[in-house]
C-alpha cells in the first residue's frame, strides 16, 4: 500500500527528508520517532507515506502520524482505499482528517462510506474537512458524525443529504465540543438542525449553504440561537415553487454576517435581538428567474428586508449586491423612519442593472450613513439612458453630510456613457459637496461607435471631467476608460489634457 502511494506522491520527499553531514550522517533520522511522527503528520498522507521506503527504520513510521490530509482523490471506489489507509494507522487519535474527492462510482454503498466515517470518528478527530464538490450524486452523510463529541470543526462541501440515507434511524446530536460547522450544499433540510443550538453552545462560525433545486413547500422556521456565535454565512437557492418560511437569527456575540440570497422566494431573515457586536456584513441578493415570473409582494419584501437591514445598525463595513427591481436604496431615500448607520466607514455596493437615476438614489441614500469615509460603486449591465433622459436629470435636491465632511474616496466602475450630460451632473454633484475627497476614480466606457469615435469621446468627456469645480482643493480626479487613463493633478494643466492611451 506504501509503495502505491509513493508512486502517486505529489511531492517527492525522497532528497527532503534525509538532512547529512559531509561526513554522510543522517541527523534526521537520529531525531526521535515522536518528533518525526510529528513531521510527518504535517505532509499530506501520501507524502507521509512514501517515506517508507527511505530505509526500515522510516518504514512504518508514517503510520503513527495524527493528521490524515489527501486531495484529488479519483479512484473509482474512495472507501476502499480510505479503509485500507486508516488500518494502517496506529495512532488512536487523529487531529484532522481533510479529503477531497474528485471522481466515484455512483454504485458504492453508503454503508461503506459510514464504516470509513465510523473508524474516523472511533479515533476522537476534532478537525473533519469532506469536499465532493466535484463529484456529480447525492452525498450520504452518515448519522455517526452528528454524534462525533470530539469534534471541534466539521466542513462538508457538495451535495449533502441527511434524511435519505438516516431516515430508519433515531438521529441524536451531540457534537459539544463544535466550534466551527460548514454545510455546503443542503439539498434538503435536515430534521435535527433545529436542535443544533441546543447540541452546540459553543458555536463560533456557522454556514448554511441551501440549494433547494427540487420544489419545496414549508421549509419549517429556523431559529438560529447561538450565544457565542461569531460569524454567520447563509445562503438559500430556490426554484420558484418553494417558500421558505423564516430564518431567526439571535446572536449576541455575531461580529460577521455573509446572506447570499437568489430570492425567486420571500426573504426569510430576521433578527430575534440585535446583534449589537456586528462589524462586517456582506449580503448577495438576485433573482435568478425573470421579472413576470414573480407573485411577491414588493413592498412587504421591501418592509420586511429593511427591518432586517435596520439591525445591522452596527456595522463598520458593508458590502452588498443589489439588483434594480430590487433596490434598497430607493426604499432608504423615501422611507420617513430612515435608519441610520453611524458606525458605517466603508460601503462596497453591486449595482445590476441600474441607470442614473437609480444611481441618484444611490446617492441621496448616503444620508443614512452619516460616517461614510469610503463608497465603492460597480455597476453591472447598466441600463441605457436616453439623451432626453440625461438632459431632465437633475441632481439631488439634499446632501448627505457624509459627503460634506467624511467622503474622503470614492471609486465608481463600469459607468456606461451613452452621452455624458447626466453622468457629468452627478459627478459635478459630488465634486461640488465633497469638501474633504481626496480621490475620486471613475472607471467609464462609451458603447455605439467606432474606435476612433470613443476614443474621441473619452478624451472630450476627460476634459469636462477635469474642469468640473471641486470643494475639496487636494482632491484628485483619475479617469480610466477603455483608451484614456489620466490624473487630473498629473495630466490635466491650464486646460489641457496628456493623454495616456492604452
Amino acid at each position: 500500500m506504501a509503495e502505491n502511494m509513493h508512486r502517486h506522491s505529489l511531492n517527492p520527499v525522497r532528497r527532503h527528508c534525509r538532512s547529512s553531514t559531509d561526513d554522510g550522517e543522517d541527523r534526521l533520522s537520529s531525531l526521535p520517532d515522536p518528533i518525526l511522527t510529528d513531521i510527518l503528520s504535517r505532509l499530506p498522507i501520501n507524502s507521509a507515506a512514501s517515506t517508507s521506503v527511505l530505509s526500515r527504520h522510516w518504514r512504518h513510521l508514517w503510520t503513527g502520524v495524527t493528521r490524515f490530509d489527501l486531495y484529488n482523490v479519483k479512484t473509482p471506489n474512495p472507501t476502499d482505499f480510505l479503509n485500507n489507509i486508516l488500518q494502517q494507522l496506529t495512532s488512536p487519535k487523529i487531529d484532522a482528517f481533510k479529503i477531497k474527492v474528485r471522481s466515484i462510482n455512483s454504485s458504492y454503498l453508503p454503508d461503506e462510506l459510514e464504516s470509513c466515517f465510523h473508524e474516523i470518528c472511533r479515533r476522537n478527530v476534532q478537525q473533519l474537512i469532506f469536499n465532493g464538490e466535484d463529484y456529480d450524486y447525492y452525498i450520504p452523510i452518515p448519522a455517526c458524525l452528528l454524534s462525533c463529541q470530539s469534534l471541534v470543526i466539521l466542513e462538508l462541501f457538495g451535495m449533502l443529504e441527511f434524511e435519505r440515507w438516516n431516515k430508519d434511524r433515531v438521529v441524536k446530536l451531540q457534537l459539544p465540543n463544535l466550534k466551527k460547522l460548514s454545510l455546503r450544499s443542503l439539498h434538503e433540510v435536515p430534521t435535527w438542525l433545529g436542535s443544533l443550538s441546543e447540541s452546540s453552545p459553543l458555536l463560533e462560525d456557522l454556514t448554511l449553504m441551501f440549494d433547494l433545486d427540487q420544489p419545496y413547500f414549508g421549509m419549517p422556521i429556523l431559529n438560529l440561537n447561538f450565544p457565542n456565535l461569531k460569524t454567520l454565512k447563509l445562503e438559500v437557492r430556490t426554484v420558484s415553487t418553494s417558500r421558505v418560511s423564516q430564518i431567526s437569527i439571535d446572536a449576541p456575540k455575531l461580529t460577521h454576517l455573509e446572506i447570499g440570497h437568489s430570492y425567486d422566494c420571500t426573504l426569510p431573515y430576521t433578527f430575534r435581538s440585535n446583534p449589537t457586536a456586528l462589524v462586517e456584513a456582506c449580503i448577495d441578493l438576485k433573482r435568478e428567474e425573470e421579472e413576470d415570473e414573480f407573485d411577491f409582494d414588493d413592498e412587504e419584501e421591501f418592509h420586511r428586508f429593511s427591518e432586517f437591514f435596520r439591525g445591522m445598525y452596527s456595522i463598520s463595513n458593508l458590502k452588498i449586491l443589489v439588483e434594480r427591481h430590487f433596490n434598497i436604496f430607493v426604499y432608504l431615500c423615501v422611507n420617513v423612519n430612515q435608519p441610520i448607520f453611524f458606525n458605517l466607514v466603508r460601503l462596497k455596493t453591486t449595482l445590476l442593472e441600474f441607470d442614473l437615476n437609480d444611481c441618484k438614489d444611490l446617492l441621496v441614500s448616503l444620508q443614512c450613513f452619516p460616517n461614510l469615509k469610503h463608497l465603492w460603486v460597480k455597476l453591472y449591465d447598466m441600463d441605457y439612458c436616453s439623451k432626453m433622459g440625461q438632459r431632465n436629470l437633475c441632481a439631488p435636491d439634499i446632501v448627505p453630510s457624509c459627503l460634506i465632511s467624511k467622503l474622503k474616496t470614492i471609486k465608481i466602475k463600469g459607468l456606461r456613457l451613452s452621452g455624458s450630460i447626466g453622468v457629468l451632473k452627478l459627478l459635478g454633484y459630488i465634486l461640488g459637496n465633497a469638501k474633504v475627497l481626496e480621490k475620486l476614480y471613475l472607471d467609464a466606457w462609451f458603447d455605439g461607435h467606432s474606435e476612433q469615435e470613443k476614443l474621441w469621446k473619452e478624451r472630450e468627456f476627460c476634459i469636462s471631467l477635469f474642469k468640473l469645480p471641486r470643494s475639496s482643493s487636494t482632491c484628485d480626479v483619475e479617469f480610466s476608460g477603455r483608451f484614456i487613463r489620466s490624473s487630473s493633478d498629473l495630466d490635466f494643466k491650464n486646460g489641457k489634457l496628456i493623454c495616456k492611451v492604452h
